[in-house]
């Protein structure tokens, strides 16, 4: 968990790399770019109680803030979820989004073992 990186081939042209490191700075931040533009976002994970969480966006240029008010990520993610259930309704992330995030993440660390390509 120290550090990590990857390539993910998503197919239709789709492809993803990546490096993620949980221990080599004291802050959080993701970045997104793409063909048609970026997205940064300043604390993706575990949203500080004492002040908003920001993005920027844009497409070449300047980017654009926008910054959400405070929030408890937990809280909310319970109350979804509560909801979901007692309205009877489809929960917010259903389990097939669980089962596809497992299936990347041993194929990630098959390959590492391996050495090579391994599909999900």
């Amino acid at each position: 968990d120290r550090m990590a990186g990857g390539l993910a081939d998503f197919g239709d042209g789709r492809h993803l790399s990546f490096m993620v490191s949980t221990q080599l700075a004291p802050w959080q931040r993701a970045q997104i770019g793409g063909t048609k533009g970026r997205i940064e976002i300043e604390i993706p994970f575990n949203a500080p109680p004492d002040r908003p969480c920001r993005i920027w966006h844009g497409q070449g240029g300047e980017p654009t803030e926008i910054a959400f008010p405070l929030c408890d990520q937990y809280t909310i993610q319970g109350e979804l979820f509560a909801d979901a259930i007692l309205q009877d309704h489809p929960v917010p992330t259903p389990l097939r989004d669980a089962i596809d995030n497992m299936r990347v993440l041993e194929a990630t660390t098959l390959s590492a073992m391996l050495g090579q390509w391994v599909q999900p």
